[in-house]
């Protein structure tokens, strides 16, 4: 039941409780109002404390919820955190960031990245054919800066855009790492943490891509 419709049950049974004992005088139901009053105290704090929503505009939308529930994080472009929320989460790595992009050609995260790997975060990245050989594309800078990374030719398009960080947070959404993606377009991004099965998969489908990939 909805707090509010809970907090309003429980109030109207305690006041026509209460008016009965002054009109009837009957303890009993002064007893269930006084009980129910109780029952109030208890349980509506905890449905008003279940969800936590504070928006940020500079890290986008921060979800966060007890217990053991995913935490989620979100931003938008054009210029409205995306690019930011990326580089908050390759800044935030410990131990690996596995990448898979369509498009990368945003110089930004191809250097937090290569900053990632150097000081100790295992980098891995597999990109679309296209990448191969794009004007603009990272691949060769990420080569260059010795970040292992491949192309997959394996399908009419590798369109995936997301990161795999320390196995433990999922960015995915429709950005491609790009300076279009942040500037121009109409763009989502999201992180996901403290949700194993849903990076289980992701981290199955990625380790996919990289086997097939040259």
């Amino acid at each position: 039941m909805e707090p509010m419709v809970l907090a309003s049950t429980i109030g109207a049974f305690t006041l026509w409780s209460i008016k009965l004992w002054y009109t009837n005088k009957k303890p009993n139901l002064v007893f269930v109002g006084g009980l129910l009053t109780v029952t109030a105290a208890l349980i509506v704090p905890q449905y008003a404390t279940l969800i936590d929503y504070t928006p940020d505009s500079s890290r986008g939308l921060n979800h966060r919820y007890t217990s053991s529930a995913p935490i989620l994080e979100v931003a938008f472009s054009p210029n409205q955190g995306a690019t930011a929320l990326i580089l908050k989460k390759i800044r935030m790595a410990e131990k690996s960031i596995l990448v898979a992009a369509y498009s990368f050609t945003y110089q930004p995260i191809a250097e937090a990245l290569v900053a990632a790997q150097e000081r100790g975060v295992k980098v891995q990245v597999v990109l679309d054919r296209s990448q191969a050989t794009g004007k603009y594309s990272s691949f060769k800078y990420l080569e260059q800066h010795k970040v292992p990374t491949r192309i997959n030719n394996h399908y009419a398009i590798m369109h995936n855009k997301f990161m795999i960080i320390d196995n433990t947070t999922l960015q995915l959404g429709s950005f491609n790492y790009s300076k279009s993606a942040e500037q121009s377009n109409a763009e989502n991004v999201m992180t996901i943490a403290n949700e194993s099965k849903v990076i289980t998969a992701y981290l199955l489908q990625w380790q996919k891509l990289w086997d097939e990939s040259i």
